[in-house]
């Protein structure tokens, strides 16, 4: 089995390009001792908007004593390894589970703007497929705290005009677009066959109690952070 968890805003801020290096190591600290997670088997990616998948075996985590000192740069990581928890910082960009469950094997990834119009998700899948030997069937997927269609006004999108985007592009005016990335992401892993797919309906642009990127801009507040998303296998 699999576990999803996320931090709030009451966690405080966890990144560290929006806070002093000591208290975010520190919110981050307080986090997983909370959720009864060793600190030692936590590891942090770094986003790349590349589609960039990396493999957490057992090789790779020969190399580290202490993962959480490590940061990976990747934009979704694939995993057997149990108790290892793989997280990023997120402030609207689309957290994305899959698990095989016959295979007992886990993708995390980070779907923003970019690596949600590269497809990164299907990419993903057909690695577990291609190389695990995963099968839709048994692929469940969550989708974690996001920003939601009604709350993403989007200036002429760059999928403005995409075939594959039309039901997910609605025109407000001749400048703003609203833009559904987890609509985008649900019915792109409805047309592969998955059928278990959970979905978060945490806007994190209309609830308080997370940080939003887009919100910031919008408003230019002057509080900024980012909260935890993260998954690992028990």
């Amino acid at each position: 089995m699999y576990i999803l968890l996320n931090s709030t805003k009451r966690d405080g801020n966890t990144s560290l390009v929006y806070g002093q290096r000591k208290k975010v190591l520190e919110n981050r600290k307080n986090f997983f001792l909370k959720n009864n997670i060793d600190i030692k088997n936590t590891l942090v990616l770094k986003a790349q908007n590349e589609n960039i998948i990396k493999v957490i075996d057992k090789e790779f985590l020969s190399n580290y004593v202490d993962l959480s000192e490590e940061v990976l740069d990747a934009d979704a990581v694939i995993t057997k390894e149990k108790n290892i928890f793989c997280y990023l910082n997120f402030g609207d960009c689309v957290p994305l589970v899959i698990y095989d469950k016959r295979n007992e094997v886990m993708a995390f990834c980070h779907l923003g703007w970019h690596s949600i119009n590269n497809n990164l998700h299907i990419e993903t899948i057909n690695k577990l497929v291609n190389e695990y030997g995963s099968k839709v069937e048994d692929l469940i997927c969550e989708i974690g705290p996001s920003i939601k269609k009604d709350s993403y006004i989007n200036k002429k999108p760059i999928q403005l005009g995409r075939k594959d985007w039309e039901d997910y592009i609605e025109k407000i005016d001749e400048d703003n677009y609203k833009v559904d990335l987890c609509g985008y992401v649900v019915n792109t892993l409805e047309n592969l066959g998955i059928k278990e797919i959970k979905v978060s309906n945490i806007d994190t642009y209309l609830e308080n109690d997370y940080f939003s990127h887009y919100k910031e801009e919008k408003f230019n507040l002057e509080e900024k952070g980012r909260f935890i998303v993260g998954a690992m296998l028990k």
